[in-house]
């Protein structure tokens, strides 16, 4: 038997699992589940996400690569939208660190330089935490929608097995008595048949106990450090999991950009089966007042040719808002659509949303609008807006007087100059409990120049204020 080279082993080892992890990055880590699955699979060509050229058969299962595409597309396209741009923004720089650091465990691998391969195993283990604890906690995976795939748990554990297999390396380099002993354990193994000189091997085996020993005992600081890292890992993964099963999703336009839960094809479904009340009207004139589905409206377009929908409901109840905005030339050709939700509102209450996708010019429009009654808890009648401008910009408060926690509030404004519309902006906020209060603030308007617009008044709308019921 040919005696094994261990230290060449361990470095083919750690390459090998650096060359997994690499792969791991187009591996599955979304997996698709449910009526989403059927639907998907159904129309596997068709376009799930023309901005990234995602189709129906790629969102099956959502690569770590395409989660990069689909978050770096909402991060570059969610002007207005700071709380989507941020969390764009944090997946896309996890993603970023765990592709660098994956790299570097492999290329410093290959050149033998061990510690360096330690510290960026180490952010590759932290990063994928990051990425698996980003996801969980927004309510992506696991849902009705998403299961976690292999590449969720595939890092860390390469992470793991790469730091045992270097601080074996080193352990090895720094005490050659232990690979003798175990060479040595195998030439015994070997020749035993043949070896007459059983008196000397068993005293060269108590020698190289007793070394052994030595070394077990000035080595149990590392085995420390090793036991502490896998129980840190352990708990993380058990918090996560836990935080996974209690999170919600944050907001159906996030959905839009990150293909977390397509709430648009379930409503759909939901509208076809229970006859929920739908309309449509159509219009050409900037700051029109029209209605549809007993939902009151007008479109107005911002300095900077953005198109923003005032209006309000009148439908009784709590209900959820469908609109859907198509926009055509003079001809009538077609040039754009936007789609906005709205989540849980109650009779008379106000909103201001941007039609975000939309074209700047157009001749006229066909808006639709969906109403259904809603199964969450709303809050939008409840609360009340205070606001100040600070000569700076504007901000304010919404106190939570309720005795509930409320899980979202979207807040938005529009800005007037002699009564026309010149600027808009929202914002949301998320787990305001009971006696606290969502702060806001917003930014002055400005135009395409970056240059401040004037304005003589503004209004502070509360789009959205539910908690789900669940």
């Amino acid at each position: 038997m040919k005696n094994i080279n261990y230290l060449k082993a361990l470095k083919i080892f750690i390459i090998i699992l650096g060359v997994v992890a690499f792969l791991g990055l187009f591996m599955p880590y979304q997996k698709s589940i449910g009526e989403l699955k059927e639907e998907l699979l159904s129309a596997p060509g068709e376009m799930y996400l023309d901005e990234v050229d995602l189709t129906n058969k790629d969102a099956v299962n959502l690569s770590i690569i395409e989660n990069f595409k689909i978050y770096k597309y909402a991060m570059d396209n969610s002007e207005g939208i700071d709380w989507v741009h941020e969390e764009a923004t944090i997946n896309v720089v996890i993603t970023i660190v765990l592709i660098i650091s994956i790299i570097l465990v492999l290329l410093f691998a290959i050149l033998n330089k061990n510690i360096l391969v330690i510290i960026f195993d180490i952010v590759l283990g932290i990063s994928s935490l990051a990425m698996n604890y980003d996801i969980t906690s927004r309510g992506v995976m696991p849902s009705d929608n998403y299961t976690c795939g292999i590449s969720y748990y595939l890092f860390i554990i390469i992470a793991i097995l790469i730091l045992i297999s270097v601080i074996a390396i080193k352990i090895f380099k720094k005490h050659p008595e232990i690979l003798k002993k175990i060479k040595g354990n195998e030439e015994i193994t070997e020749n035993k048949t043949e070896d007459k000189k059983e008196d000397k091997n068993i005293q060269e085996e108590k020698k190289y106990n007793k070394e052994l020993e030595k070394v077990i005992g000035k080595l149990k600081k590392y085995w420390y450090i090793l036991v502490i890292v896998i129980l840190v890992v352990v708990v993380m993964i058990i918090l996560l999991g836990n935080k996974s099963n209690n999170s919600t999703n944050n907001s159906d336009d996030f959905d839009d950009y990150t293909n977390e839960v397509d709430d648009n094809k379930d409503k759909d479904t939901n509208n076809k089966d229970n006859n929920s009340n739908h309309s449509s009207s159509s219009g050409s004139t900037t700051g029109k007042n029209e209605k549809a589905s007993n939902v009151e409206y007008s479109i107005f377009q911002t300095i900077r040719n953005e198109n923003i929908m005032i209006g309000k409901n009148t439908n009784n109840g709590i209900n959820d808002i469908e609109i859907e905005v198509e926009f055509y030339d003079k001809d009538d050709n077609f040039l754009g659509s936007s789609n906005e939700d709205l989540e849980s509102v109650t009779k008379n209450s106000e909103f201001a949303v941007e039609l975000y996708g939309s074209p700047e010019n157009y001749d006229h429009y066909k808006v639709f609008v969906e109403v259904e009654e809603s199964d969450d808890y709303s809050y939008t009648d409840k609360l009340k807006a205070t606001s100040n401008d600070t000569g700076e910009k504007i901000v304010g408060q919404i106190k939570n007087t309720t005795d509930d926690e409320i899980e979202y509030i979207e807040i938005a404004i529009v800005y007037y100059k002699d009564k026309k519309v010149v600027g808009h902006s929202d914002t949301l906020e998320s787990a305001v409990k009971p006696g606290r209060t969502a702060n806001f603030e917003f930014e002055y308007p400005y135009d395409n120049s970056y240059d401040d617009v004037e304005f003589d008044t503004y209004k502070v709308f509360i789009n959205e204020a539910y908690t789900f019921n669940w």
